[in-house]
């Protein structure tokens, strides 16, 4: 009752307002005062650890005219952001297995700070010390501690960590309304490479490529994104490791991406590139009732056929037989280029209109591609580094990072009412509004 908790009409808990509150905190005792301020950063921590937010509202929530003062969008906006950026620190502090040592000279939340700028500002670690000891005045650490400290954490952790952040962040947009798990998504597998000039390294971490840019290896991972209009989000990542049978290993991951998603969005359709082709990817893939759109390679027999596409230049080949599983082929010709599509849509009675709507409906993949070079360009620190961990951990973090760059540009274009999707917050201010966000220092 001291509070102001009392039932009023109907029997309902009536809560105190903010001049109660006000009062009840100014008339406690030092003790109270610090159990109060304990129970709240408690109920915080857990919050922040699940992705979650004390003011976040959804979607539609405030009106026209709370929107209208400008000064107190800015106003807003900047206390958003910054709330945001706390909140994703927090959260990386949180799920990240603690290093350090008690007396150690840096905390986890240093190295923190160095990975994260070096990552955002496409610096090697060496450099990136360098330049991030000019602008604050906490300690940094150098970029071979950084290093030692990285190297501490096995292959298995740093995979469980990343997932659980993926998890988290998808919690976060699907509670802000950028993500809903009643809609159908369209999503798209691609496998991602980075070139690789060293020596051979035991363990398998190291695959072979196409010869490109004076190397024949490279490290690889493969990641699930939702590539709809409206969104563009990474679900998962995971690395692609060598084995006796690579193909095998692909189908593998390919099922534990489609398994890992749809337990948390409805699949639409999924789009790859013509390296997934496959009769088990295929089955896989049909047996889920999800809907597929793979190109078809350029040699195959019903594309270099000349007859085929005339008059028409489209034509639909159903039924076509790949591996022994049965989907249409779509063949299309522009000009003197063919390409064509194996897919299990529907093509229904007018083919070719049908045809060249899923060929235009594939080119969303390439928001993927530009998802990846916005990873790369944007998110992702330079190494030269011939440890898998350090390459994995830049990997993994390019991809978290571009997910809370989304988020924070998503919840920032509603609160301002804009229309589109073009980021409001660019990489590099995001870069600063990160190192100069301070998580809470007694995170443990």
């Amino acid at each position: 009752m001291d509070l102001g908790f009392y039932k009023g009409e109907e029997n309902g808990v009536k809560i105190p307002d903010r001049r109660t509150l006000g009062l009840f905190r100014k008339n406690l005792t030092k003790e109270e005062s610090a159990l109060v301020n304990l129970v709240a950063k408690t109920i915080e921590d857990a919050l922040y650890t699940k992705g979650m937010l004390l003011d976040l509202e959804p979607a539609g929530q405030r009106t026209e005219k709370e929107r209208a003062s400008k000064s107190t969008l800015y106003r807003d906006t900047q206390d958003k952001t910054r709330e945001l950026s706390r909140m994703i620190k927090k959260t990386l502090l949180k799920q990240l297995k603690s290093h350090t040592k008690y007396n150690s000279i840096y905390k986890d939340e240093e190295f923190l700070d160095l990975l994260i700028h070096i990552s955002l500002s496409q610096d090697f670690a060496k450099e990136g010390s360098k330049v991030l000891r000019t602008l604050k005045e906490s300690k940094v650490p150098v970029g071979a501690t950084l290093f030692y400290y990285l190297k501490k954490y096995s292959l298995e952790e740093v995979s469980d960590v990343f997932t659980r952040i993926f998890d988290i962040t998808f919690s976060m947009a699907e509670k802000s309304g950028l993500l809903s798990r009643r809609t159908k998504h369209t999503v798209a597998i691609d496998c991602h490479e980075w070139f690789y000039y060293g020596k051979q390294i035991e363990g398998g971490f190291i695959v072979g490529k196409k010869p490109e840019r004076g190397t024949l290896r490279c490290f690889k991972f493969i990641t699930l994104d939702i590539v709809d209009k409206e969104c563009r989000f990474t679900l998962l990542a995971l690395p692609v490791l060598k084995s006796k049978d690579e193909q095998v290993t692909q189908v593998d991951l390919v099922k534990r991406l489609i398994e890992r998603a749809l337990s948390k969005i409805k699949i639409w359709r999924v789009l790859m590139d013509r390296g997934f082709l496959g009769a088990e990817i295929i089955n896989f893939l049909k047996s889920k009732g999800l809907e597929f759109i793979i190109p078809a390679k350029s040699s195959n027999k019903a594309i270099v056929d000349s007859k085929l596409l005339e008059p028409n230049p489209v034509a639909v080949i159903k039924g076509e037989s790949m591996g022994g599983a049965r989907v249409n082929l779509i063949v299309i010709k522009e000009d003197s280029h063919r390409y064509g599509f194996f897919t299990n849509i529907e093509t229904g009675l007018d083919d070719d209109k049908m045809a060249m709507a899923i060929a235009d409906f594939y080119s969303r993949r390439w928001q993927i591609e530009t998802g990846y070079r916005v990873k790369k360009y944007a998110f992702r620190g330079k190494t030269t580094s011939r440890k898998y961990i350090i390459r994995y951990i830049y990997f993994m973090l390019s991809i978290v990072l571009y997910n809370f760059w989304i988020l924070i540009n998503g919840l920032l274009i509603f609160e301002l009412n804009l229309k589109g999707d073009r980021p409001i917050l660019s990489a590099k201010v995001f870069d600063a509004v990160l190192y100069k966000t301070r998580a809470l220092e007694d995170v443990t």
